[in-house]
């Protein structure tokens, strides 16, 4: 039996990955024989061993399905898009919308799915508005305004995207790991 045989496969589904965290989470990933990774972000990039690219836009449901729904031996998902806007008002629908689409096109066609990680900053604890609380938890309530981060969270908890008031139905999420970056 050859040794690649042995390995265990895990398949990543890196998000924003042309981002400084999702390029530096697929260098990584790819240092590790048991990952396969496919990298998703408006424009692709170049494939390598183990590594594949899709270029997607997040914000268009119908194109998100397309481009992912034969995704069916992702296991992780890690979530590292952001689209900026100009207020923190503003953040959050897109923001929240290109969750939503990912995570209702890849649960219900990926059956091995274990693990959904949020890759987000110290803005969900409202380090923008000044000093907060140390050490900051995830169940600490959340600053007011609502901000992109926050509502995402809100959705990774609950499932519901009408938690920013996006109205539409939403796959069961599985486990989710909420990753604080340092912005």
């Amino acid at each position: 039996m050859k040794t690649e045989e042995l390995v265990t496969r895990y398949t990543a589904l890196v998000i924003g990955a042309g981002g400084v965290i999702g390029r530096n989470l697929i260098d990584y990933l790819t240092t590790l024989p048991e990952w396969n990774v496919i990298g998703v972000s408006r424009r692709g990039g170049e494939d390598a061993p183990r590594l594949h690219y899709i270029s997607a836009d997040l914000l268009n449901e119908a194109d998100t399905q397309d481009k992912l729904s034969h995704l069916t031996t992702v296991t992780h998902i890690f979530y590292a898009a952001y689209q900026d806007r100009p207020t923190w008002a503003e953040l959050v629908q897109p923001n929240l919308a290109m969750l939503v689409n990912v995570v209702n096109t890849i649960e219900p066609i990926a059956p091995d799915l274990q693990h959904i990680s949020l890759m987000q900053g110290y803005k969900v604890y409202g380090a923008h508005l000044g000093p907060f609380k140390t050490p900051a938890k995830e169940t600490d309530a959340y600053h007011m305004p609502l901000n992109s981060m926050s509502t995402s969270n809100s959705f990774s908890r609950s499932g519901n995207p009408e938690v920013a008031g996006l109205g539409q139905p939403c796959a069961r999420l599985l486990y989710v790991d909420l990753l604080w970056v340092i912005p």
